[in-house]
């Protein structure tokens, strides 16, 4: 479906009418104006919104520019940018990932830019990372800038470094709590 209007899906059985062949091929622009979007089927296309940020999006596969939901689950997601609050996915490919959570536990990130509060993953391969606390598998490697408050893998024979530069551990702040 090439188009250059926007979808607008105000139900999963709307989305599920629109899958030919195991894809909804939305073609400009998809917008989710209900929570809990979840469909059987890949997504593909240039641009995921939502009316009333934010929203979920539950499918198998994410081949899209940009994504901007409270929670994305995928198997994989190939994006030049997600702007997400949780990401959950076996693999990711991008330019850009801004999120709060990111868990890609069996899988691999692949991106210019990560900037995220907690990143949990297989292994990481970034331009530049900036993230609270990350836990890896195997390798964390960012080109240009690393910087967050804590680094571990879960294996003994792992790695993370920066190519072109040094690894900035940031101190986390105290938190005040006021009575």
């Amino acid at each position: 479906m090439l188009t250059t209007e926007t979808i607008i899906i105000r139900s999963n059985e709307e989305a599920q009418r629109l899958v030919k062949d195991g894809v909804l091929d939305f073609g400009r622009c998809l917008e989710i104006a209900f929570d809990g979007f979840k469909i059987d089927a890949d997504l593909k296309g240039w641009e995921i919104k939502s009316k009333d940020y934010p929203r979920s999006i539950d499918a198998h596969n994410i081949n899209v520019e940009f994504i901007k939901a409270s929670d994305v689950k995928a198997s994989d997601i190939y994006t030049s940018s997600i702007e997400a609050k949780n990401i959950e996915a076996e693999n990711i490919e991008g330019m850009s990932i801004d999120a709060m959570n990111i868990n890609v536990e069996y899988g691999d990130i692949i991106v210019d830019v990560i900037d995220a509060m907690n990143v949990k993953v297989h292994n990481i391969i970034a331009g530049i990372i900036d993230a609270n606390d990350i836990k890896y598998y195997a390798v964390c490697c960012a080109y240009w800038k690393f910087k967050c408050h804590s680094v571990k893998s879960t294996e003994k024979k792992s790695k993370h470094f920066c190519l072109q530069g040094r690894i900035g551990i940031r101190k986390k702040e105290k938190v005040k709590k006021f009575e």
